[in-house]
Formats: C-alpha cells, sequence, structure tokens
C-alpha cells in the first residue's frame, strides 16, 4: 500500500508540474497588454515601462515561471494588478465560501444518493422506484443554473425559507451563512444526485447477479445479508470514483451557481479578473482550482486501493 502511495504522489506532482506550465504558458500566450489596460492607450512609453518592470513582466518567460512555481509552494501568488492587494488574501474569503458550498453539496449526494439507491435496488420495479426513475431523468436533463433558478423562485420566494441574493458572509453570521449555502449547495447536488443514485443501483444489480452473489443466496443468505456483506462491497467502487469526480466539478459548476444566487465566491472573482487581465489573480485560482480536483482524485484513488487490493497491483 505504501509503494501505491508513493507512486500516486509521484504522479501527482509531475501532473501538477505540467499543468502549471500550461496554466502559465497559456495566459502569457493571451492577446492583450495589462500594462496597457491599466493605463490605458494614451499613456507615456516611461509610465509603460514602469508599470511593467513593477509587475516584473519585464523579466524572461522563464524567470516569471519559476517565481509562479515558487508561488504555488508558498501560497505567495504575488499582487493583484487591479486591487492591488496579495493575491492570497483575495483568495482565502473566496476559498472558504466554495469549500463550504461545495461540503454542503457533497454531503446533499452522499446522504440522499446511498439510501435511495441501495432501496430501488432493493425494490426494482416498485411504486418508488419508477417516481425515482421519472425524478432522476428529470433533474440530470434540466442544468443547475435552471434549478437554481427552481429553487429560488420555491424556497425564496413562495415558502420564503431565506432572502434571494441576501447572502451572509460568515464572519458577520456562520450558522445564517450556512443556511443560505444549503440553497446553492442543492441546486449543485440535485443533478448529481440523480446520477449516482442511478449508477449504484446500476452496479448493485449487475453484482447482484453474478456468481459468487447467487452462491452466497444458496448457502442461504436473505436478499439483505446479500446486499450488504457481499454486493454492496463491490457495487460501491465505481460509486465511489464517481463521488470523487463529482466532487472535483462542484468547484467548477459553483462557478455559475454563484452567479444565481449573488455569492461573492471564486467565480465572481475569476470573471471580473479575466475582464481586466488581472493575470496573477487568474493563474492563482486556475492553479488552485487544479490543484483541488488532482487532490481529490488522489484521495479517491487511496480510497479505492483500500477496498479493492487488486488497485494496487497496477
Amino acid at each position: 500500500m505504501a509503494k501505491y502511495i508513493i507512486k500516486k504522489l509521484i504522479l501527482l506532482i509531475i501532473t501538477l508540474i505540467i499543468t502549471s506550465f500550461v496554466i502559465f504558458l497559456i495566459f502569457e500566450l493571451v492577446p492583450g497588454d495589462p500594462v496597457l489596460d491599466k493605463l490605458g492607450t494614451r499613456a507615456t512609453p516611461e509610465s509603460v515601462e514602469a508599470l511593467r518592470i513593477q509587475y516584473g513582466l519585464n523579466r524572461p518567460f522563464i524567470v516569471r515561471y519559476l517565481s509562479f512555481i515558487k508561488g504555488v509552494v508558498t501560497l505567495d501568488f504575488g499582487t493583484s494588478y487591479t486591487y492591488g492587494i496579495n493575491v492570497s488574501t483575495l483568495l482565502r474569503e473566496k476559498l472558504v465560501i466554495n469549500f463550504f458550498l461545495s461540503l454542503i453539496s457533497i454531503a446533499f449526494v452522499i446522504l440522499v444518493s446511498i439510501p435511495l439507491g441501495i432501496y430501488t435496488a432493493k425494490h426494482t420495479g416498485g411504486f418508488l422506484d419508477r417516481v425515482l426513475s421519472v425524478l432522476n431523468q428529470s433533474s440530470m436533463s434540466i442544468p443547475s443554473f435552471v434549478l437554481g433558478l427552481f429553487v429560488t423562485f420555491f424556497f425564496g420566494m413562495v415558502l420564503k425559507w431565506f432572502r434571494p441574493g441576501g447572502y451572509v458572509s460568515y464572519k458577520a453570521n456562520f450558522l445564517a451563512f450556512i443556511f443560505f449555502m444549503i440553497f446553492p449547495a442543492l441546486s449543485l447536488a440535485l443533478p448529481k444526485i440523480a446520477m449516482c443514485m442511478r449508477l449504484l443501483k446500476s452496479n448493485i444489480l449487475e453484482e447482484a447477479g453474478k456468481d459468487y452473489a447467487m452462491s452466497a443466496y444458496a448457502r442461504g443468505n436473505d436478499t439483505t445479508s446479500l446486499l450488504y456483506r457481499h454486493v454492496l462491497k463491490n457495487a460501491a467502487m465505481p460509486t465511489i470514483t464517481f463521488i470523487g469526480m463529482i466532487a472535483a466539478d462542484m468547484i467548477c459548476a459553483g462557478i455559475v451557481i454563484e452567479q444565481v444566487f449573488s455569492i461573492p465566491g471564486l467565480g465572481q472573482m475569476l470573471i471580473n479578473s479575466i475582464m481586466t487581465r488581472d493575470y496573477p489573480v487568474v493563474e492563482a485560482e486556475v492553479m488552485m482550482i487544479a490543484v483541488f480536483i488532482m487532490v481529490i482524485s488522489f484521495i479517491t484513488d487511496i480510497i479505492h486501493a483500500c477496498l479493492d487490493p487488486r488497485v494496487r497491483v497496477f
């Protein structure tokens, strides 16, 4: 197991290095000059050169890339061109917002989809199974931002459980912040719940039809015992992988949901920074998202290896 973890760590580090280079190179090749955007086209050559030196844009590409790598390691991404303050300070508060948004969404997915997936697998063809199948198809076919509009209308304007657009900072009132984040998290989670539940159900039914399961049933195991002792562990493998994938996807999908619920998270800052060519902020944010996705994938692989020793062979 230790050898497997070391291999995965080395692969993670190599992937991060390649990703960081691609991210930095892309923004190097993007047309436009952040200095001219800030000073305007009528700026004197002297002022343009002075600001270019201040931003460090006069240095060679490889020097700036190594400086970027150092910033990733030390979490010091330099100074924002637009806000004039440290990028890490800007990201810190936004990361907290998106962390809780993703965490609550994943909690919804796990707590709802797994019990329902097991139940519908045990009662395939039943009334609740048919109803949930229709709801699954509907929720999977509707984009998250449309579900966000529906959640805002139904829970905010009809039931009045929260005030649409009434975001509360976690610094001002943490409990009110968590309560408000439940609704955008629900919008993010609904399509993923449907996908995860359907995947788990199909995996359970597939595993239940295999020879080892039939043999266990023939030895006197009832349906419940067969499910929890033999089938569920094997059926859960693809589901765990899928949950890891959607956990990584939540941080990206949340960017759109932020706009629907007026949440001042990473999404708003990313869009504003792209429009103003604030490259230190954009590069840092994209890199942080990439790191988050890779770490989630790494954790998923380790969990998978713990549950299935065969994975460690590869």
